[in-house]
């Protein structure tokens, strides 16, 4: 899952940027779905997470690599921006989604809606 998928930017015409879909492991509880995605390098005020018409979209900027003014013998990384998205279920509520990074981990929350949650309903006797 951690393909690069390259497509023209518009900004210089026959210049491609790359892509490379973040890995992501996926928990559920009763109350909500969390995502966790690896961000490594990446500052939160890059990451643009967006929700529409029932798919969630990460996308980040990824920092530039190799650092001026460093004289390296071999450059293996290779710098790409994530994007990543998801299709919700609509269980879900959207307008409780809430994320943050920490240590280079993206950590989606993507509560239930109440209507969905699992609830213990009390049977009355005679």
């Amino acid at each position: 899952m951690n393909e690069t998928v390259k497509r023209p930017n518009g900004r210089t015409q026959g210049r491609e940027e790359s892509f490379a879909a973040p890995r992501a492991d996926v928990r559920e509880t009763a109350e909500e779905l969390v995502v966790e995605l690896d961000l490594p390098g990446v500052k939160a005020e890059n990451v643009d997470v967006h929700f529409d018409r029932g798919e969630l979209t990460v996308r980040a900027k990824a920092p530039e690599f190799p650092a001026a003014g460093r004289s390296w013998l071999a450059v293996e990384y290779q710098p790409a921006d994530y994007e990543r998205s998801f299709r919700l279920s609509p269980d879900l509520d959207a307008s409780k989604i809430a994320a943050e990074l920490k240590n280079g981990v993206l950590t989606l929350h993507l509560p239930r809606a109440e209507s969905y949650r699992t609830r213990k309903i009390s049977v009355r006797g005679e």
